[in-house]
């Protein structure tokens, strides 16, 4: 966009009819700056609460004193085999793990 007369960029009067742009002040720069330092001690925090966290297993372990991977039967170590998250899903993976834990077929 081009523009003439009192609002081109090299006009003498253009000051008059333009608004100016305010200049930031020294507090307000350092009051931005001060909202980007805690910004940034906020993600530090976020960062290290989430190192933090410990998985169900260990939880277990620390409250009860019981090892949440050890088979509650023989006592050997359990393996993750699924997530299931809805009901079809469900009813297909208990049925799968009832055929493979039982003898084969004749």
């Amino acid at each position: 966009m081009l523009y003439a007369g009192v609002l081109a960029g090299n006009a003498a009067l253009r000051a008059d009819v333009v608004p100016r742009v305010a200049t930031s002040t020294e507090a307000q720069r350092a009051a931005r700056a001060a909202l980007k330092r805690v910004k940034a001690e906020d993600r530090r925090e976020t960062t290290a609460r989430a190192e933090e966290r410990r998985c169900w297993a260990e939880l277990i372990k620390r409250v009860f004193k019981v090892d949440g991977w050890a088979c509650p039967h023989c006592n050997k170590p359990m393996t993750l085999r699924s997530i299931v998250i809805r009901e079809p899903a469900t009813t297909k993976v208990v049925s799968g793990l009832l055929r493979s834990t039982g003898p084969p077929a004749a």
